[in-house]
């Protein structure tokens, strides 16, 4: 009796695992988005940034204080992206690594209830 009750702890840990294996791909999924969101303004911030150099000269002084303030701007906003960026990244870096570990947990649960299924079922055909 023993067998068959390590066999369903077993299948319950594995049970377990699966969800938290769900809820850390669902996480993983919304990661991803944000990433893919945020890459595509950096990619637009950087054209900005490399169309500003290309631009014909200001004039006067004003048009020469406003484009630098906007240039800045811009700059502070790509740093800003950039830095959520790597973030993000290293974010979804480890959530893959962990979704890996709980594969890995689940996948062993599932055969320690699977072996001591078998065992069980040795058990009742030899007292046969």
């Amino acid at each position: 009796m023993d067998l068959i009750r390590k066999s369903k702890i077993f299948s319950r840990l594995a049970l377990k695992e699966k969800m938290a294996l769900l809820k850390k791909i669902k996480t993983l999924s919304t990661v991803s988005t944000e990433l893919q969101q945020t890459s595509s303004l950096y990619e637009k911030l950087n054209k900005l940034v490399s169309d500003d150099t290309m631009t014909d000269l200001p004039q006067n002084a004003s048009e020469l204080k406003a484009k630098k303030f906007y240039s800045q701007k811009i700059h502070d906003e790509l740093n800003r992206v950039s830095n959520r960026k790597f973030f993000l990244e290293k974010e979804a870096s480890d959530i893959r690594l962990s979704a890996g570990k709980t594969k890995t947990k689940v996948n062993k649960a599932l055969e320690k209830s699977a072996v001591y299924n078998q065992l069980y079922q040795t058990e009742i055909e030899n007292k046969s």
